[in-house]
């Protein structure tokens, strides 16, 4: 590489990045339309038995309708806590766990986290099921890498100017509005 191309790595995370990152296959947003489900259900080969955990019963009920409607025979079972997940889990293994992240005491973190530590979630099939606004809030608090590699060294004030262009673009509440301006500096 010419010392004067510069090279950037930059992380943005993503719903993908979120599956790839928890060990899992996917994630679906709430409010689940029909099609989507059956779309992402035709990329995975195999599935007959579906655990679906969520502490909201009208969804349950709803995605269990979605299931029977695509004419599949999936067998479906219900688990509306963390731990009556994993007790599911664990009396017999489904082919497809839809999992909903938030669940009051314990959520859908701590039962991946708990498959994980099991050596379990690695032969599992994971979809995360998340609000729209909870994967987003997620997301923004996952935070990015930015990497700027040259081969030519970087000078002081160049390093500062690109803090301070990078600064000024973030939306992160460090350089939001309340946040001090950098001190110009003679550093020629």
């Amino acid at each position: 590489m010419p010392p004067e191309v510069l090279l950037l790595s930059c992380s943005i995370p993503s719903r993908n990045w979120l599956a790839v990152e928890s060990g899992v296959q996917g994630c679906l947003s709430k409010p689940l339309g029909y099609q989507e489900l059956a779309d992402r259900l035709r990329e995975l080969d195999g599935i007959r038995d579906v655990l679906v955990v969520d502490d909201d019963p009208s969804f349950v009920v709803l995605v269990s309708r979605y299931l029977s409607a695509t004419g599949r025979g999936y067998v479906v079972r219900r688990a509306y806590r963390g731990d009556q997940a994993l007790a599911e889990i664990h009396a017999k293994r489904p082919d497809l766990v839809l999992l909903d992240l938030v669940m009051p005491g314990m959520d859908g973190f701590a039962v991946l986290d708990s498959l994980r530590s099991e050596g379990l979630l690695s032969s599992l099939r994971v979809l995360l099921l998340t609000a729209v606004d909870y994967a987003q809030d997620l997301l923004r608090r996952q935070g990015s890498v930015v990497t700027v590699y040259r081969r030519k060294a970087f000078g002081t004030a160049e390093v500062v100017r690109c803090l301070q262009t990078m600064l000024s673009v973030s939306e992160s509440s460090v350089a939001g509005d309340n946040a001090p301006a950098l001190p110009a500096a003679d550093l020629g």
